[in-house]
């Protein structure tokens, strides 16, 4: 599995076990997600500030430099709590694996400005997260967001790989952009309740479904 994939698997699994146990506010149903990201929007290139945040995060990925990893990704409260929990050292664990190699190439390119419920689904993405780490009194607040493609070209024993994956940042409030592991489209998805998924999945049918004769 290339790197940067693998460790964004490992970045969610612990996310999507909050967010599917339990998720604080109201999501969207399928269809308006559907339709929020159907918009179209132009190429929007990321600020300068937020493309910073992505390349020290493909460079920490390749060497394994975990906090500078996690302060990529998460707000200070979340790493607080990790740290209390357990998990950054879980995480470390996860990621010595697959540690080592150098940054050869990196750029963005695909930029789009996230719509308001990719905000929010963003918002509930550290919500579910920070719930799984029982860290109350959260103060965090998403300002603004983008969309955009990573690539990335690694060596590692004499051998280069590139490759390219999808990923959200986000701007919170007070401490700078932050990688989500996950496309607009994903992130719309995962923070989506189980008993709308099951609504939009009951008119899909219905519309596929050819019409009775008579």
């Amino acid at each position: 599995m290339k790197k940067l994939t693998a460790l964004l698997v490992v970045c969610l699994m612990a996310v999507c076990a909050a967010s599917c146990s339990e998720k604080p506010g109201k999501a969207k149903s399928g269809e308006n997600a559907a339709q929020a990201t159907a918009q179209a929007q132009t190429e929007t290139p990321v600020p300068a500030e937020a493309e910073q945040t992505l390349k020290k995060f493909a460079e920490s990925s390749v060497s394994g430099e975990v906090d500078t990893m996690i302060k990529c990704m998460y707000p200070e409260e979340m790493i607080e709590g990790m740290e209390k929990s357990g998990m950054k050292q879980e995480f470390a664990a996860a990621m010595s694996s697959g540690a080592g190699g150098t940054l050869r190439t990196f750029s963005t390119d695909g930029g789009k400005r996230l719509s308001d419920e990719a905000i929010k689904s963003a918002q509930q993405y550290f919500d579910a997260f920070a719930l799984g780490l029982q860290i109350s009194g959260r103060s965090y607040q998403i300002k603004d967001g983008y969309g955009v493609n990573v690539n990335i070209g690694i060596e590692k024993d004499g051998e280069t790989s590139e490759f390219t994956d999808p990923v959200t940042v986000v701007l919170v409030e007070g401490e700078g952009w932050k990688l989500i592991p996950a496309s607009e489209e994903y992130l719309l998805g995962m923070t989506q309740q189980p008993s709308e998924q099951a609504e939009a999945t009951t008119q899909e049918q219905e519309t596929s479904e050819p019409a009775p004769q008579k």
